[in-house]
């Protein structure tokens, strides 16, 4: 046999060893896997739980379980990812099909968890993640209306978009051990039960309408790195009474950002630059703004219809102070 035609034979079968099943569907325990990688040589792989989730057989138990690995035809296959839409309203009627909890923390191979996963299961109340996950995709649990709690993992770093999105029983979250970054657009809104929330160190930005009609929000602590509030970001969360952002990294405020909320008070950094505007329109409540050293750039109506605001104070020297007051008090009822 010719060298080139031995070494392209060996080639074919090293293809068929790995990727021959690539893409296949399996069941295990009532649920469907698809294979992403598989060698017939180690006999190992990795699946993802699988995104066909139309009437989804997995049947009889209220207590959703993965686990590590799982075996079909003699190999054993690591369950590395949830796929998009996998549970996706799957158990949202009644009767023994109803998913009332999720138990991931035996899944220590899963690093993801996929767009819409667990959408509109609204009748899951926790959720537990396994030590690895690093990601949790868009809309992943948007409208689980009895979820109360989540237990993040330190090994997080991404939340997508939407992801708890009308979580209306969510209680509170805890994120301050994990590695995120952002909080996205519309991470958290809309769940009107959430009275607390805790950012990692990490967190350099919070996304547009990311808490966006939490209306029950009390206290929030803004990390030293945070170096954005998105637009409408914490806009009708009507029991927020302060926002100390003197430690942060905060250069802007985006247009509505606390519009409509219940701040007493507001203490700004010396690295803001801008104040988007409407960013505190119509806080009823705000009697005192304090600035640093900087002299940031007021949007117009930035602080519209705030009119028991009478405190206007900055580590400025005249004439500074009275331009900035000018200011802040033109944007409280224009001329």
């Amino acid at each position: 046999m010719k060298p080139k035609l031995f070494y392209f034979l060996l080639w074919m079968i090293g293809l068929n060893n790995t990727n021959a099943q690539i893409g296949n569907l399996f069941t295990v325990s009532n649920i469907k896997y698809k294979v992403l990688t598989q060698n017939n040589t180690t006999n190992i792989g990795t699946v993802e739980v699988a995104g066909d989730y139309e009437n989804y057989a997995y049947a009889g138990n209220p207590k959703l379980s993965l686990p590590a690995t799982v075996i079909s035809d003699g190999i054993t296959y690591a369950v590395t990812h949830i796929g998009k839409n996998a549970f996706k309203e799957s158990f949202s009627g009644s009767g023994n099909n109803v998913l009332t909890h999720v138990d991931l923390s035996r899944a220590t191979n899963l690093t993801s968890i996929g767009s819409k996963a667990f959408e509109k299961c609204i009748k899951i109340t926790s959720i537990h993640f396994p030590n690895n996950l690093t990601s949790i995709g868009v809309n992943t649990f948007r409208d689980c209306s009895s979820l109360t709690s989540i237990s993040f993992p330190n090994s997080l770093t991404r939340i997508g978009n939407g992801a708890f999105q009308y979580c209306t029983s969510l209680i509170s979250a805890d994120i301050s051990h994990t590695k995120v970054t952002n909080i996205g657009q519309n991470t958290f809104s809309g769940c009107s039960s959430l009275t607390s929330v805790i950012f990692p160190n990490s967190l350099t930005n919070i996304g547009s309408v990311a808490f966006m009609n939490c209306s029950s929000l009390t206290s929030v602590t803004f990390p030293n790195v945070l170096t954005s509030i998105g637009r409408s970001a914490f806009q009708n969360c009507s029991s927020l009474t302060s926002a100390d952002l003197s430690l942060t990294k905060v250069a802007s405020i985006g247009r509505g950002a606390f519009r409509y909320s219940a701040l007493t008070s507001v203490t700004f950094p010396s690295s803001l630059t801008n104040i988007g505007r409407l960013a505190f329109e119509s806080c009823l409540a705000l009697t005192s703004v304090r600035f640093s050293s900087s002299l940031p750039r007021i949007e117009s109506d930035a602080f519209y219809g705030c009119t028991a605001l009478l405190n206007v104070s900055a580590k400025v020297p005249e004439p500074n102070i009275t331009t900035l007051r000018k200011k802040v008090f033109l944007s409280v009822k224009p001329y």
